[in-house]
């Protein structure tokens, strides 16, 4: 690793004197010099290990720095040196408290500004490593291991937030589970390593398939699920078929198909989370029910459109015994998603 010292200075005469301490400790593979904002400002973009800085007249001197260094965590864990032509032991307090991390004569011997700047250095090094193992983690946490994709506690966290912003903006919002078709037969006749690589590339295709605002997630299983912002039912299910003849077209050594469910919250028909949820399991397994390999959606319930005998008081009763049970069902989650908006 190349280690970068930036001196900020407006002179070069005062550049020159903290170059000669910096260069001589032999740190160093790379010198920026920066005399004005602008120039600081572009170099902060690339790589900087440590940044020096002759000692201010004023405190106010300092500030425009500092406050450049809080607008990135990255930027505000670079070492700040002030370089003094004096006793640093009368200015090094005062350093500390202006936000500097140390205050170095410029006069200081090779051997001691190696030692003393190169402890500033390891441990910004330090830093570095540690933020990458918590940004590492944070990942993992949300982070389904076999696809890459979200997992299900992300996909929890998000579809409460994006419902909550449809809703407060009057915009539509779909929600698509997916689930692959006799996937357990799959397993048993092909065994779970080629029925693992057959999940990496679905979660693979279904990704390259949504749009950079989408959110897809590994719902559990062989099931997915995606959360489709600004997106009405009639667009997911364009999308959706698309999405499915591909992956019918997919060689993945194997036949595979999969069954999409589709519900959706708009400005005149708001849900919470969990409403929605049953909403699209229900649109999925009457994919399921008609056969497999298709797309259903699920019906928007307005008082207008629902069957006549569908009463909206709680706990009311099927009207036939002899009705489908997949119209049944629906029948059913129609009288609760009822209630639940009414009520």
């Amino acid at each position: 690793m190349k280690n970068v010292a930036m001196i900020i200075s407006p002179t070069s005469r005062g550049a020159s004197e903290i170059s000669r301490t910096v260069r001589a400790t032999g740190l160093f593979q790379k010198v920026v010099h920066c005399a004005t904002k602008q120039q600081t400002a572009t170099a902060l973009e690339q790589r900087i290990d440590i940044i020096c800085y002759p000692y201010p007249h004023k405190a106010s001197e300092l500030s425009p720095l500092l406050l450049k260094l809080q607008e990135r965590d990255e930027w505000h864990d670079i070492p700040l040196l002030l370089f003094t032509p004096r006793d640093p032991q009368n200015n090094r307090i005062k350093a500390l408290e202006l936000g500097a991390s140390d205050c170095l004569p410029l006069d200081l011997s090779c051997r001691e500004a190696g030692v003393q700047i190169g402890w500033h250095l390891k441990n910004k090094h330090r830093i570095e490593l540690l933020r990458r193992s918590e940004a590492n983690l944070a990942h993992k946490a949300v982070t389904d291991g076999l696809t890459g994709l979200f997992n299900r506690g992300y996909f929890d966290a998000n579809l409460d937030q994006n419902l909550s912003l449809a809703h407060r903006t009057s915009r539509p919002l779909t929600l698509l589970l997916a689930d692959l078709d006799h996937f357990k037969t799959i397993n048993d006749t092909h065994g779970h390593l080629a029925g693992d690589r057959a999940l990496q590339c679905f979660a693979d295709l279904l990704k390259k398939s949504a749009r950079r605002s989408d959110i897809v997630c590994r719902y559990g299983g062989e099931e997915f699920a995606v959360i489709l912002p600004e997106c009405d039912p009639d667009q997911a299910f364009l999308a959706a078929e698309r999405f499915r003849e591909k992956i019918t077209r997919y060689d993945f050594g194997f036949p595979l198909t999969v069954s999409i469910g589709l519900a959706a919250t708009t400005s005149n028909c708001r849900y919470s989370p969990t409403q929605l949820l049953e909403q699209a399991d229900l649109a999925l397994y009457s994919a399921k029910e008609k056969g497999r390999n298709r797309t259903e959606t699920f019906p928007i319930p307005c008082i207008e459109t629902l069957p006549t005998g569908i009463h909206l008081s709680h706990g009311s009763h099927a009207p036939s015994s002899n009705l489908p049970q997949i119209l049944r069902r629906s029948i059913s989650a129609l009288r609760k998603v009822a209630w639940y908006s009414f009520s």
